[in-house]
Parts: structure tokens; C-alpha cells; sequence
């Protein structure tokens, strides 16, 4: 067993998510199926995530087999590259590579489904802190940032890191203490899943940890931003004053918004508005019918945030194209600012 306990680490951290409050949990690597058994019959889980990535049970990544002997559904268990996330203090890039920020609204949107069903979730990486934990705190900021966009004016002022976090970082032997300049949804989200670790045990281990999180806030903002730009462009529009035309160019606008809400996917939203660029260059003569309102100012804030958004999301290299990518958002839009 490698040294390892059944379900150790295991603890519980409240969030709000959608209005309504839950329980997440957060443990250690499962070695066998009763880590699973044990999540089920004494602490009511009924669905389970896989930081680990690809391998097996003894490896690492899907443990569906143990899922199964656990008594637990495999359409309740999410694992793979979509919500892999490398154990950092084994690799060489632990001080300059962040997580994809999708990898984040991956795991939420498991935690959304177990929702949904009325299940609670637990996640696991391999010692159940550094990466099970930076987990935890991106949805706990996902809970702040909801709130925080209920009111604009502040939330598209630029965010400063003003407050510190103290971690231990670095592999065993190699390593550190330091204290990083943070955001303070960062501080307060990282500090709220903490208080819920277990002895000698510390969430969010490494810098690498603590600037994802500080990346996922960015990535958050410009999805929030995004989907406010475009509930607002919608709203100015009175279909009863557009042509058949017109209404099908609309349509199309408010199938892109609707597909965003629902899910804000970047490929999709990639496809879906250069369908509606395509549309826009081929029918110009119609959208000069449009409010000059909308056609002025909301469509091109639409276009815009949509570059913005595709140049943030679609990060997949270390820091030198991020450095840039920052650069670039935070010069167009409103509240991105590292």
C-alpha cells in the first residue's frame, strides 16, 4: 500500500455555489476499493474526481475499478486529461508553469452536476493537499467572485495584490517557506479552505498552486465580464423592429450568449462567433438597421470581449505566452489586471 491509509486527509470545506450551499470533500490517492466504500456509506458521497491523470490503481489517475467494488456509479466519477492537473514538486517546472485555467472550470462542472443530482463530491490528488487543495480554493473563489459581480463597480476595478499568503513550497529536501503578494478573493479564498485542513497538513502547497489560483481569478473575471457584455447586448435589442434577415443574424447572437451560459466552453464559443463574424461581414447592409447603440457600442464590445476571452482561455504554454497574454488583457479589458 505504499505507506498509504484508506481514505486519509479526508475533510470537508462549505462552498456556495448557484445559491445553495455544499460540502465538498478533499482526501488522499485511493489505494484500494474501501477508500471508496468508506466515502459512500460513512460520509454520503456520491461522487468523486481524479486529479491524477492518466494510469491505474497503484499508478494513479482512473480508478474505476475501485470506484466500481466501492459501490459507487462510474457516471459520478470524472477523471482523465480533462481535470489532470501534475504534481508539481516531482517536476522540473514547478516554479514556471500554471494550470490551464479550463482544467478548473472542468472540475467545476463535475461539482455543478453532482449538484444537480443532489450528490456530494469529494476530490483527490495523491497527498490530498497541494493540488486537491488548490482545487477546493478555485471553487471557494468561484463563490466570492459570484457574489463580488453583483456589483460592477467594483468589480471591474483593477485588482491589486495587496495581501500575503505564507506557503511551504518545493520538493521534500529542495524547498522553502515564503510569503507571495496576492489578490484578496485569492487570500480569502485560500485562507477559507485551509481552516479546514487536517494536522500537519497544508492546502495550496506551491508557488505554482498560488499562481494558478491567481490566473483562474483573471480567467473568471473575463468569463463574468463576458457573459454580463453579452446578457447586455442582448437586452438592447427589440426583435419586433428587425427584418426576417436581421432576426436570423440575432438568432444567431443569442445562440452563441445561450451556449456561453450554459457552459463557457471556448471552443464552442470559438465556432460560434466566427459563424456570427461570417455573418456580420456578409450582411452588413442588414446590421446597419440596428440600434446605433447596439451596432456601435455593444456588438463591438461583443467582438471584443471575444477576442480577449479566446486570447485568455486558449493558453496552453508556460509563462513566456502568458506574460504576453496578460499584457494583452490587461490593457483591453476592465478588471484583469495580475
Amino acid at each position: 500500500m505504499g505507506g498509504y491509509m484508506p481514505l486519509a486527509n479526508y475533510r470537508e470545506v462549505p462552498i456556495i455555489l448557484n445559491g445553495k450551499e455544499l460540502s465538498v470533500g478533499g482526501f488522499e490517492r485511493p489505494d484500494e476499493s474501501s477508500v471508496f466504500t468508506t466515502l459512500r456509506t460513512q460520509h454520503n458521497v456520491g461522487a468523486v474526481v481524479s486529479l491524477t491523470g492518466d494510469g491505474g490503481p497503484g499508478g494513479g489517475g482512473d480508478y474505476t475499478p475501485f470506484v466500481v467494488q466501492g459501490g459507487l456509479k462510474t457516471e459520478n466519477y470524472t477523471h482523465g486529461k480533462d481535470v489532470a492537473v501534475s504534481d508539481w514538486f516531482s517536476s522540473k517546472y514547478e516554479e514556471s508553469q500554471r494550470i490551464d485555467p479550463m482544467i478548473y472550470d472542468n472540475i467545476y462542472a463535475a461539482v455543478e452536476s453532482a449538484q444537480e443530482k443532489g450528490l456530494k463530491i469529494a476530490i483527490h490528488c495523491g497527498s490530498g493537499d497541494g493540488r486537491t487543495g488548490t482545487a477546493l480554493a478555485t471553487l471557494k473563489l468561484r463563490e466570492l467572485l459570484e457574489a463580488d459581480a453583483k456589483d460592477p463597480t467594483t468589480f471591474d476595478m483593477k485588482q491589486q495584490k495587496s495581501e500575503k499568503i505564507f506557503l511551504r513550497h518545493g520538493a521534500p529536501g529542495t524547498g522553502g517557506q515564503c510569503c507571495l503578494a496576492v489578490t484578496p478573493l485569492v487570500k480569502a479564498a485560500i485562507d477559507h479552505v485551509r481552516r479546514f485542513d487536517n494536522l500537519r497538513h497544508e492546502s495550496v502547497e506551491s508557488v505554482n498552486d498560488v499562481e494558478s489560483i491567481l490566473l483562474y481569478e483573471r480567467h473568471l473575471r473575463a468569463q463574468f465580464v463576458l457573459k454580463r457584455e453579452l446578457r447586455g447586448g442582448i437586452g438592447n435589442i427589440k426583435e419586433s423592429k428587425l427584418n426576417e434577415k436581421e432576426k436570423f443574424f440575432f438568432e444567431s447572437i443569442k445562440q452563441a450568449v445561450a451556449d456561453y451560459e450554459k457552459k463557457p466552453d471556448v471552443n464552442l464559443l470559438i465556432k460560434k462567433i466566427d459563424e456570427i463574424k461570417n455573418l456580420h461581414n456578409q450582411g452588413k447592409s442588414h446590421i446597419e438597421k440596428f440600434s446605433s447603440n447596439f451596432k456601435k457600442t455593444q456588438l463591438d464590445r461583443f467582438f471584443s470581449l471575444y477576442e480577449i476571452e479566446v486570447q485568455h482561455l486558449a493558453n496552453r504554454s508556460p509563462v513566456s505566452a502568458s506574460k504576453q497574454q496578460h499584457q494583452s488583457i490587461e490593457a483591453k479589458g476592465p478588471g484583469l489586471n495580475r
